[in-house]
């Protein structure tokens, strides 16, 4: 497998935005988390390049691809995928999302069709996919403390409210510890970096309307060992996906992508090796 290569696509304002590209084959791009960069997805990539052209970048607003100091935009999120996307290749690719970029993921395939060939989303951050009078108290607590939280600047306890609906089983001591060790030096600018986005990621999601015109082949993926906010997300995801579908991935959870990268990637290639059949059985039918 080729070695990767970093570099930087641009945005239209001259923002530098990074990536890296390594393997061979149809163009597969991974969209990091929260509190990630691109170099989380080299674990799966040690399985998937020998199949695909894997490409990762940083995200707008992490890392490398410089911080900002207001709420990003969906648009700008948007284009930075696509200014890496063409920058490695003019061919559809496979888009995966995790978390956060999940969201991310959904918005370039509805605003970019035509170069997405299908969808991988892990555990989509997607929680305004339930309508106001039908959310859980933690899809609730993203939406309406989270979210406000981090956009007023209040890091420490957006830190802590965010762990506390993800870890339910944690004590408020021991989310408070665990917020202080999170805002430690070394993290505290990555956590900055997700309060640029949070109040994006609890209060967007498609429309009805705007999910029908998803109509790419989409693999959604749970842990069974999440807590119960996302994978919940995760199965309506799935429902809405006009050709979704949904697949556990048992004793793993939200942190898959980085524990267990080879299990993620294999189900993902028996995913797209079975999708690439269908649509080549379905090609010869329609040629007969």
């Amino acid at each position: 497998m080729p070695s990767s290569q970093g570099s930087y696509a641009h945005l239209t304002d001259g923002r530098p935005i990074y990536f890296f590209e390594e393997g061979v084959g149809p163009p597969f791009l991974y969209v990091h988390a929260s509190t990630d960069s691109a170099d989380g997805a080299r674990g799966m990539f040690e399985t998937l390049g020998d199949r695909f052209r894997c490409i990762a970048l940083d995200r707008m607003g992490y890392h490398r691809s410089g911080t900002l100091d207001r709420v990003t935009t969906l648009a700008e999120q948007v284009e930075a995928m696509a200014v890496v996307h063409r920058a490695c290749t003019s061919d559809p690719a496979w888009v995966f999302g995790h978390s956060a970029g999940g969201n991310w993921a959904v918005a370039y395939a509805l605003a970019h069709p035509d170069q997405v060939c299908g969808l991988v989303l892990m555990e989509p951050a997607l929680y305004s996919v339930f309508p106001a009078g039908d959310r859980s108290p933690g899809v609730a607590a993203m939406i309406e403390t989270v979210g406000p939280l981090f956009r007023a600047g209040r890091l420490h306890e957006a830190v802590a409210q965010f762990m506390g609906v993800l870890r339910p089983e944690l004590t408020p001591e021991a989310l408070e510890e665990l917020a202080a060790e999170s805002l430690a030096p070394d993290w505290r600018p990555v956590w900055e970096s997700v309060a640029t986005e949070q109040p994006l990621v609890v209060s967007w999601c498609p429309t009805l309307a705007e999910w029908a015109r998803l109509t790419q082949p989409a693999l959604v993926m749970e842990g069974d060992r999440t807590g119960e906010v996302l994978r919940a997300v995760a199965a309506r995801v799935s429902e809405l996906l006009p050709c979704g579908e949904l697949a556990t991935l048992e004793g793993l959870d939200h942190l898959a992508p980085w524990n267990a990268p080879g299990i993620v990637a294999q189900r993902i290639i028996e995913f797209i090796e079975r999708v690439v059949a269908s649509e080549s059985e379905g090609s010869s039918e329609n040629e007969q």
